[in-house]
């Protein structure tokens, strides 16, 4: 509810430096209340929208998954015209989240599933369009990373900076090791909501 209390983000933003939104999806856009609030107390300097899925911007997906995206993009719109220090942050569909959610290497199955072998084009795109929402969404997203590559065919740009060159001395964990990890001790797969 405090997202309705404008005043009383306000205060709260007046206590800090860095503002880290992690609302869901569904909530996507109240995030423009934080930007109108950030603006108003004038002293925030960097915010982390709730944006961490894919480049907006630079894919173009299945109607269910660009409906999601478009949200966003009013987002980012309106936090670039409010002129205060941002970053955003893209995952480009978190690799640990596809591969517990996805994959579930935990569980054993009869059959099994491989996304983006080429006759699964045409299925993504047939169930994207006779899914009920917000069913349809999910499929379109496999269909966008999948099928179509979008979070891997596009350059970084000049304002654009790879996690590993940022922090050289961290060790990130691969997908390899994300499989050792989920075969081991998996935990329980989480979903995003959609609606």
């Amino acid at each position: 509810g405090e997202l309705d209390e404008h005043e009383k983000i306000v205060s709260i933003l007046k206590e800090v430096d860095v503002v880290i939104s992690t609302v869901t999806y569904p909530q996507c856009l109240d995030q423009l209340k934080i930007v109108h609030a950030i603006k108003v107390a004038g002293n925030i300097k960097r915010f982390l929208p709730s944006d961490f899925g894919c480049e907006e911007d630079r894919v173009r997906p299945l109607p269910p998954f660009e409906a999601c995206l478009e949200k966003k993009r009013i987002v980012r719109r309106a936090i670039e015209a409010a002129k205060i220090p941002y970053t955003f942050v893209s995952a480009n569909l978190y690799g640990a989240y596809f591969v517990n959610v996805l994959l579930r290497p935990s569980e054993s199955y009869d059959d099994v599933v491989v996304y983006g072998s080429g006759e699964a084009k045409g299925t993504f795109a047939s169930q994207c369009r006779t899914l009920p929402p917000p069913e349809d969404i999910p499929i379109s997203i496999m269909h966008s990373l999948f099928a179509k590559g979008d979070s891997m065919n596009f350059e970084l740009g000049e304002d654009d900076i790879e996690a590993s060159k940022l922090y050289p001395d961290f060790k990130f964990t691969t997908i390899d090791q994300l499989l050792d990890i989920f075969l081991i001790d998996p935990p329980k797969p989480a979903r995003t909501a959609f609606e």
